[in-house]
């Protein structure tokens, strides 16, 4: 049984070619017709955006483990004070990884004076 391919656009018949894949759209009016389509997903841009941002976390997340696992104790805060944005595109600053010592004795965090001040 011959399966006869359909244009994705117009859902006409695709000609089937002499060799090579079978083409998705009947002409390159159809092409430039969907990828017309797919450029005015007003969620194509954000959907990109949020995953690379996804990405950027897990990766963060996966050295907090390593350095977890290496008996570091890793604390995520802000270092300064954060920014306020005054207009729809300035950044805001983002928070630092930090590693803080801990005291063996009575496992309370050191700070980088007392550390200084220890040895």
């Amino acid at each position: 049984m011959v399966r006869i391919r359909r244009c994705k656009t117009c859902k006409g018949d695709v000609p089937k070619p002499a060799c090579g894949r079978i083409a998705t759209y009947c002409s390159a009016a159809c092409r430039q017709k969907a990828y017309r389509k797919r450029l005015a997903d007003p969620h194509r841009i954000p959907m990109r955006l949020m995953q690379a941002d996804m990405e950027h976390m897990a990766a963060k997340t996966r050295h907090v483990k390593a350095l977890q696992l290496l008996g570091y104790e890793v604390d995520l805060r802000f270092v300064g004070k954060p920014v306020r944005p005054k207009a729809k595109l300035r950044a805001i600053e983002k928070p630092r990884l930090t590693l803080v010592k801990r005291d063996p004795h009575t496992s309370a965090p050191v700070t980088p004076a007392e550390d200084g001040d220890a040895s």
